[in-house]
């Protein structure tokens, strides 16, 4: 396995390209792909962590910059499609560290978001918050490479708990924040304040079909911006007969809101919006998703562009059933890089925009 330049941030396995002709249809990730998803997801996280140590417990946290490398981290071990599990694991990271004493308070509503909203930029602190990343960030690094998902994180914390004799403490949390085995919005206090910050009143109305009882904002979803150009749609449309899709882990409302006019760019059935399916079945890295999407269009042979370690597991599992599907790997960071080269992804991409450039097989650079 061998890769080849195309130019600056473009990257191919030189064994894949007599195959990019026949490709039928591109289909996307939406997170960190289509959208920068870090104005809002990764604040959301943060401002849920912050709203759940502090109002259940008193607990002074600021969830700063240093928070970014450690939800990095977490999504790169490929079982973390859901945010809120990246929340759950921060919240009792964090918890674990800070050793708190006495029982959860109730959460009152209306909870005012300005001082929150000030504290997730900046330093992290006290100490405490930092050592909870630090202690999930290094979790992640041991498994980067492998596989690992929110039961994985759960029992692993719940082993340090044990070590500290915390286990009651730590399942005093549990459930008083929904948190722990599978989550669900309609029992979880975490996914509730979660969706309500991430939707704002409008999608936690639509959504969700529920009024806004803790936070009742705009929403962090208005934050996000359009990453990949109109151009590189039209181009990439042109370029392959079945047209472009979108398999996310995000709703249909908070995608469109977000693409706005671009919607018209993607055949409606080729796009399937995990949240919106009641069933975990479909959650990544499942390949059920992505076979649903390529049958609905009618597709073989299809090229799948996302950024993280389930997109690359899904595409792969959804091979292993007879989908001829390749991955092209948006990077972020060095760490997403080292990881799909070492799992062969068939493009590797420093920017979306670039991928025409493979299908026009422009060599900008030469050794």
């Amino acid at each position: 396995m061998s890769y080849r330049m195309l130019g600056e941030g473009v990257l191919i396995r030189r064994e894949f390209e007599p195959e990019l002709p026949g490709l039928e249809a591109i289909l996307f990730d939406c997170d960190g792909t289509l959208v920068d998803a870090r104005p809002s997801y990764n604040l959301t996280i943060k401002l849920t962590v912050m709203i759940l140590l502090n109002e259940l417990y008193g607990l002074e946290a600021r969830v700063g910059d240093e928070a970014e490398e450690t939800i990095h981290a977490l999504r790169m071990l490929g079982g973390f499609n859901n945010d809120w599990y990246i929340a759950s694991a921060l919240t009792q990271a964090i918890f674990l560290e800070a050793g708190p004493e006495g029982d959860p308070k109730p959460i009152k509503p209306n909870i005012p978001l300005d001082r929150y909203l000030e504290m997730s930029s900046g330093e992290s602190g006290p100490e405490y918050v930092i050592r909870g990343m630090e202690l999930l960030k290094k979790f992640a690094e041991e498994r980067m490479g492998g596989y690992a998902g929110p039961r994985d994180v759960d029992d692993f914390l719940m082993g340090v708990a044990g070590e500290r004799g915390l286990v009651e403490r730590l399942g005093g949390l549990r459930q008083a924040a929904g948190l722990g085995g599978r989550i669900e919005f309609a029992g979880s206090l975490l996914a509730r304040v979660f969706d309500e910050i991430y939707l704002g009143r409008e999608g936690v109305r639509v959504r969700r079909g529920v009024e806004p009882r803790y936070v009742d904002w705009g929403g962090a979803v208005e934050r996000e911006r359009i990453l990949i150009l109109r151009q590189t749609l039209l181009s990439l449309r042109d370029m392959v007969p079945k047209g472009l899709g979108i398999v996310t882990g995000r709703g249909g409302w908070e995608t469109w809101k977000t693409l706005g006019a671009f919607r018209q760019l993607f055949r409606e059935e080729g796009c399937v919006f995990i949240s919106d399916i009641s069933s975990p079945e479909f959650e990544k890295p499942s390949p059920k998703a992505l076979l649903k999407a390529a049958e609905n269009m009618g597709v073989e042979r299809i090229l799948y562009v996302g950024n993280s370690a389930e997109d690359l597991i899904m595409v792969r599992r959804a091979a292993d059933q007879g989908l001829e599907a390749a991955f092209a790997g948006v990077v972020e960071n060095d760490g997403s890089l080292n990881y799909f080269i070492s799992r062969g992804a068939e493009i590797i991409l420093d920017d979306v925009n670039l991928l025409p450039r493979v299908f026009r097989g422009e060599v900008l650079w030469k050794p």
